[in-house]
């Protein structure tokens, strides 16, 4: 310790003191409110957390890091969405940031606080990665690594994953409906006008799954198992494909662990694939077209074997017709995919060439003769809307007459849509203002006031779409109904065949035992570090951290591996939702593997230093 004090001058030892102090104030509660309410109290834990944080970061700091200006941008970033998060959790505006001058600065503050925590964070598990062997392990040690991850890695896989799924499956037998689901197979049922809002391919199997239980089984119930058994089996097949390829990837021991554990053991995908819902089929297919794609190439040309190609395919067809935006995806992944190895260039145009001939005739030729509608515009235009309704919200004297007369022929309600039906976090309610299908002439005008009244509140709009978006950069956000999980995916306890015209239902026998996984969940769920994962901001940082990792160790093309998951997160930021776990579902699911291709980055700059 002194022999570093002499190696740092005196300027350099007084500035990572205040740097210090700064992180201790970020983690202040209330700090961001002490102008008008005072301190709200120092953490005294939180205090000696970021005193040794810092103390340690001060003995191990990486210099050849801190040169890294991608790293800078990286905490700078992080800092911002952190205070404005803060700002937008607690006040539904960026008042903390720009409420008046010296609540900027104050915010200033604060957020070279967050920079200084951020920087030495990432600086401490760069310093671990480096001298801690456990980390960087890449030989499997004892008998019950060597089973799981070497001798048998698809098999104990599949087991593992079908054992931990195995409560969630006969408890909440035949299996949880999403609302969405249920809309689908109404439709299907013609209960309601059926639609292309969520995908025909998708409403259709889950359609003819219930159809099958009920005219072949004598039973909606076993219908409904039908549907979400094979989806459980599918995603468990996927984990163990994943788990396979990270083993010729010679993945870290502890990505190994760490993706099984997620994946399986914990209280996420085992339930959300158990449910009747879009999301998983969805995700369940970027995982096996990840995945895929992953064993093509570290197998090489020389190792093709024909049914990865098949897979391949199969994946890339379930997300365009799985999801309206699994199109657009798919064409920026086989791009991108083309650009990183171009070897594989045929299977990337039969890819698309055949994904456009199915999506051609599902659309132009099979909705058309079955007088399948698309679905609303709306579902598309969440942010402008949600633009507009909080503009009427905060400026309505300000809307001129002729303004109002458009807005009010494209919306139901338009004068009460800043008040009753704006609320800034979902846009629901404000979207089912919009007619259902408008004109080109309506929308065309509704642009151009959008724009006009842009121009003169832009503020107005920006924090319209950061107060609907804050959640996918902030990672101290309670989800909207309280936990991640539960809510979301069980549906209700009791479920009739007049209100839901089918007859379905939990067992009652084991409500008890429902009752404990629902408690088991919210446990784990909110356990301190692990209930990160659940956490849609957290797996924003994550995702960002994979991009400056890349550009930072010069292998930035490698980010063209990871396009498919940042695509799905840009189209979370423009869902209808702030911070939905649901969407997030893809990009969690590829967690394991995006970890893989950085690790897989690594060993292979080693080996080509070696080389050299």
């Amino acid at each position: 310790m002194k022999q570093l004090l002499k190696e740092n001058s005196k300027w350099k030892n007084v500035g990572w003191f205040f740097r210090i102090l700064f992180m201790i104030f970020a983690l202040t509660p209330g700090c961001l409110t002490t102008l008008s309410d005072g301190l709200d109290g120092l953490h005294v834990e939180m205090v000696f957390l970021t005193m040794g944080v810092g103390a340690v970061c001060w003995i191990t700091k990486d210099e050849s890091l801190r040169k890294n200006r991608w790293l800078h941008v990286l905490c700078a970033f992080f800092a911002v969405t952190t205070v404005m998060g803060t700002s937008y959790h607690e006040q539904g505006s960026w008042n903390y940031v720009f409420g008046n001058f010296a609540q900027f600065l104050l915010a200033l503050v604060v957020m070279a606080g967050y920079y200084n925590l951020y920087e030495s964070l990432i600086a401490l598990g760069a310093y671990v990665s480096e001298h801690w062997e456990g980390v960087r392990r890449r030989e499997i040690k004892g008998k019950i690594e060597n089973f799981i991850f070497e001798a048998h890695p698809f098999w104990s896989t599949f087991a593992i994953a079908m054992l931990c799924a195995l409560p969630y499956m006969i408890s909440f037998f035949p299996g949880p409906i999403q609302a969405d689901a249920f809309e689908q197979v109404w439709k299907y049922m013609g209960i309601i006008e059926n639609s292309n809002k969520h995908p025909v391919v998708s409403t259709a199997i889950m359609g003819r799954c219930l159809a099958f239980g009920r005219v072949v089984l004598g039973s909606d119930n076993l219908g409904i198992f039908t549907y979400t058994l094979i989806q459980s089996l599918l995603q468990a097949v996927g984990i163990s494909y994943l788990v396979c390829v990270m083993k010729k990837m010679k993945a870290p021991v502890w990505i190994r662990w760490f993706g099984l554990l997620f994946l399986t053991v914990f209280p996420l995908f085992p339930m959300w694939g158990f449910t009747m819902v879009k999301d998983a089929q969805y995700y369940i297919s970027l995982l096996y077209f990840g995945v895929s794609f992953a064993d093509i190439l570290v197998d090489g040309t020389e190792k093709k074997k024909w049914w990865k190609q098949i897979v391949f395919l199969c994946a890339s067809y379930g997300m365009i017709l799985c999801r309206k935006e699994g199109r657009y995806l798919l064409v920026c992944a086989l791009i991108c995919l083309f650009f990183y190895h171009k070897k594989q260039w045929k299977l990337y145009l039969f890819t698309a060439v055949t994904g456009f001939m199915i999506l051609f005739y599902i659309e132009q030729i099979y909705m058309p003769a079955h007088d399948i509608e698309e679905g609303r515009l709306a579902e598309g235009l969440s942010a402008p809307i949600q633009q507009t309704a909080r503009y009427q919200r905060d400026h309505g004297a300000e809307v001129t007459e002729e303004e109002r007369a458009i807005l009010s022929e494209l919306f139901d309600d338009y004068d009460q849509m800043g008040t009753a039906h704006y609320s800034p976090e979902i846009s629901d309610a404000a979207k089912d203002q919009m007619i259902s299908h408008p004109t080109k002439e309506q929308l065309k005008n509704y642009f151009k006031v959008w724009f006009a009244q842009f121009c003169k509140h832009p503020d107005t709009y920006f924090q319209a779409f950061f107060n609907q978006t804050y959640g996918y950069f902030y990672t101290d956000r309670k989800d909207r109904l309280g936990t991640p999980i539960i809510e979301t995916t069980v549906g209700r306890e009791q479920l009739s065949m007049e209100e839901f015209y089918m007859e379905i239902g939990f067992p009652p026998q084991l409500k008890g035992m429902r009752e404990f996984l629902i408690g088991m969940i919210h446990f784990v769920t909110q356990f301190p570090l692990i209930s990160l994962l659940y956490n849609a901001g957290f797996h924003g940082y994550l995702l960002l951290g994979y991009v400056v990792y890349l550009l930072g160790s010069k292998k930035g093309k490698r980010i063209l591996l990871i396009v498919p998951t940042l695509l799905v997160f840009a189209v979370c930021i423009l869902s209808p939702v702030n911070g939905e776990l649901r969407y997030m579902l893809p990009v969690m699911i590829m967690l394991p593997l995006n970890l893989t291709w950085c690790a897989y980055q690594e060993r292979e700059s080693v080996a080509e230093k070696e080389e050299k």
